[in-house]
């Protein structure tokens, strides 16, 4: 019994199995190779490198000296009427950045138009006069040449013509003045800058020289140590 069940097992040689060994490890690296080129080609791409910044902070030696204060324009401004007025409307308001020129408020514009209108009217009638003093003067010069006028007469119409030159002066400076007046009615920034108060309100009759606004302007800077 126990010799037919000896001969019943196959007999496998030693080389038998050195080459299913080798079968069997390179079918494992063909699997392997298939595996890893599956894996690779649904793996995410890497993600961008970040450039960070970096900033090196010293810590204060103690000998450094703080101090407490505010920075300030070195140009700051009143914005305030020539003439006193009744304010009639504002154009800017705390916190506004405004322009060179740029009308900041405007007061009642009609007494001052007025006044310019018959300062004009003046000055006109003034060198109306001028031109009939100065003819009549070159009229009386030709007859006191000729002996038909006294010289007196030639001396007074002579007198006439610089009066009439005075007055037309004194209206021609009125008139420059009034129609200053008449255009400080409108109240303009003196510098680009910042409005950092307003002291005017609306309707209000505000004397020459009261603020209307305060204005920090936009160039160099300084600071006030508390």
């Amino acid at each position: 019994m126990s010799n037919t069940a000896i001969d019943c097992v196959p007999y496998i040689s030693k080389a038998s199995v050195i080459s299913v060994r080798r079968w069997l490890m390179i079918g494992s690296v063909v699997l392997a190779s298939g595996q890893l080129a599956g894996c690779g080609s649904s793996q995410p791409e890497p993600a961008p490198l970040r450039t960070a910044l970096t900033a090196t902070v010293q810590q204060a030696s103690s000998s450094d000296t703080q101090i407490t204060g505010i920075v300030r324009s070195l140009g700051s401004y009143d914005i305030a009427p020539e003439n006193p007025g009744r304010l009639v409307r504002l154009r800017a308001n705390i916190g506004d950045r405004v322009a060179q020129g740029q009308i900041l408020a405007e007061f009642d514009a009609e007494p001052f138009r007025l006044q310019a209108s018959q300062s004009r009217a003046q000055m006109q009638a003034a060198n109306v006069d001028l031109d009939a003093a100065r003819r009549e003067a070159k009229r009386l010069e030709g007859l006191v040449e000729a002996g038909a006028a006294a010289r007196q007469d030639l001396d007074a119409a002579r007198t006439n013509v610089s009066r009439a030159e005075a007055q037309q002066r004194a209206t021609s400076d009125q008139a420059a003045l009034n129609a200053r007046a008449l255009a400080k009615t409108q109240l303009r920034a003196p510098v680009a800058g910042v409005i950092t108060a307003r002291q005017g309100e609306l309707g209000a009759i505000l004397p020459a020289g009261a603020p209307v606004f305060s204005l920090e302007g936009a160039g160099e800077r300084e600071i006030v140590a508390s």
